[in-house]
């Protein structure tokens, strides 16, 4: 049966994707910002570029618009997670944001993050960096 009926359903885009976590960069310099929403990413990404435009400082992304002049790169938005359940959308949220070396995140977003977990990211962290520091084998 499998093989006479197909997927009908279209998958979403990008922008029509919710229950996610997403990652925004900034445009000027190395930092990103990490969120996430039950919402469409589309519908999430205009309450954020509505908050830039109208100087409301509603969370860090539209802090470091306001404060350093930056321009957004809202075209390489990408998704980091998509999970249905708000606490594992939370857990994930605070875990990308505290991977994220180069984050405008603040610290309190991640205050509910175990210290267990903010130990291992630090370990998997401090491991990547060292990994990063040793020449190339030779072919």
């Amino acid at each position: 049966m499998s093989s006479i009926f197909t997927k009908t359903k279209t998958p979403l885009t990008k922008d029509e994707a919710y229950d996610i976590v997403y990652k925004i960069p900034c445009q000027d310099c190395e930092l990103s910002y990490i969120g996430q929403t039950s919402r469409n990413l589309k519908s999430r990404l205009t309450s954020h570029k509505s908050d830039c435009r109208r100087g409301i400082k509603s969370c860090a992304l539209a802090e470091h618009f306001i404060d350093r002049d930056h321009q957004i790169d809202w075209g390489n938005t990408e998704i980091l997670e998509n999970v249905n359940s708000y606490q594992k959308r939370l857990f994930l949220e605070m875990f990308h944001i505290n991977l994220n070396q180069h984050g405008m995140n603040k610290k309190s977003d991640t205050d509910n993050l175990s210290v267990i977990y903010s130990y291992i990211i630090h370990v998997h962290n401090k491991n990547r960096n060292e990994m990063l520091d040793y020449p190339a084998p030779d072919e």
